[in-house]
């Protein structure tokens, strides 16, 4: 006996679209700004551990407004970036790991509020002032801590 195979009675459905591509990649983040010294990148191989000093500052890095103290400066928006350092570095050192040179200063500044900063201790890296340690300038472990941060600013040294 043989058999039959019926007909579909509906319609055969087409088939489905071919899928989308997948989405690219999310593009990286980009890449923190380059500050010689700010990380080890590079400078200690796998493997290998670093002992770290037993004291450290916290400084607050102010990049793109050199002179907050003056009044024209007021509320201007600035970056910043915030390292962590050894009390024991001098001021040239940090003037180094900053990507400043010879011909460079630091300035200390403070809040005042409303977006307006004082001018501190103003140290030229050909100053003898500078061979002193942060901690001699009172840039100790307990700036960020129980007593305000340090800020700071890079700029070319007053003439």
């Amino acid at each position: 006996m043989a058999y039959l195979v019926p007909a579909f009675p509906w319609p055969v459905p087409a088939p489905a679209p071919a899928a989308e591509p997948p989405a690219p990649p999310a593009p990286a983040p980009p890449a923190p700004p380059s500050i010689p010294g700010a990380t080890c990148a590079g400078g200690i191989r796998k493997g290998i551990n670093y002992l770290y000093p037993a004291k450290h500052t916290h400084i607050h890095f102010i990049r793109g407004l050199d002179e907050p103290w003056k009044e024209e400066n007021n509320g201007k928006g600035f970056d910043f970036h915030i390292f962590v350092a050894s009390c024991k570095w001098t001021v040239k050192d940090l003037i180094e790991q900053l990507g400043g040179d010879d011909t460079m200063a630091v300035t200390e500044v403070y809040e005042r509020g409303g977006g307006a900063w004082q001018q501190g201790a103003t140290i030229p890296y050909k100053d003898d002032k500078a061979n002193k340690t942060l901690a001699a300038w009172g840039w100790t472990e307990k700036r960020g801590k129980s007593q305000p941060p340090v800020w700071l600013v890079l700029h070319n040294a007053p003439e």
